[in-house]
C-alpha cells in the first residue's frame, strides 16, 4: 500500500526537479559558484557578435538572465539587453542568445582540459518568441556530430 507521505515526497521531487529531469533549461542563478564567470564570458561573446558593423563604444550590453541545459556539455540561453549610450530606453533591443560549452575532458596525464564557451546564435526577442512555439520537437541544441562523438564515452557524468 502506498503511504500518503510517499505520494507527497514524489510530487515534491517532480515539482522541484521536473524541468531538470526532463532535460529542459533551468534558471542559472547567482548562487551558483561560477555564475559571474559565465555571465562575463557571455557578455564578452555577445558584445563581439552584436557589435559587428557598429561602433562598440556606442552601445551597452547587459545580460539580464541566463538559463542552462546539460546535453553532452552545457547549453546556455541568455537574454541580452543592448542599448545605445544615449540613455534612451526606447532604443534598447532584447536578444535571446545561445552558447555552448563542451564537457571537460580528462587527459591521460590526469589533467582536465576545458573548452571555452562558444557563441551559437542571437535572435531578436520578437523572432525568438514566434519561433519557440515551433521548436517543441526533439531537436537538440547540440549537433548530431557532437552527440555521436561523445556517446562512446558517456557514463552519466554531469558537470
Amino acid at each position: 500500500m502506498i503511504r500518503p507521505i510517499t505520494v507527497i515526497v514524489v510530487i515534491f521531487v517532480i515539482f522541484c526537479y521536473g524541468e531538470h529531469l526532463l532535460g529542459g533549461y533551468t534558471t542559472y542563478s547567482e548562487s551558483d559558484r561560477d555564475y559571474e564567470q559565465v555571465k562575463n564570458e557571455i557578455k564578452d561573446l555577445a558584445t563581439k557578435s552584436l557589435a559587428e558593423g557598429e561602433d562598440s563604444s556606442s552601445s551597452r550590453i547587459e545580460v539580464t538572465s541566463i538559463s542552462k541545459q546539460i546535453v553532452n556539455g552545457m547549453n546556455y540561453r541568455a537574454t541580452i539587453q543592448q542599448s545605445s549610450s544615449s540613455k534612451n530606453e526606447d532604443d534598447a533591443k532584447s536578444f535571446t542568445c545561445q552558447f555552448y560549452q563542451s564537457r571537460p575532458e580528462l587527459l591521460d596525464d590526469g589533467t582536465i582540459k576545458t573548452q571555452p564557451l562558444q557563441f551559437k546564435e542571437c535572435q531578436p526577442v520578437e523572432q525568438a518568441d514566434s519561433g519557440e512555439s515551433n521548436n517543441n520537437s526533439d531537436e537538440s541544441d547540440v549537433s548530431e556530430e557532437q552527440l555521436d562523438s561523445s556517446n562512446e564515452n558517456y557514463g552519466g557524468d554531469f558537470y
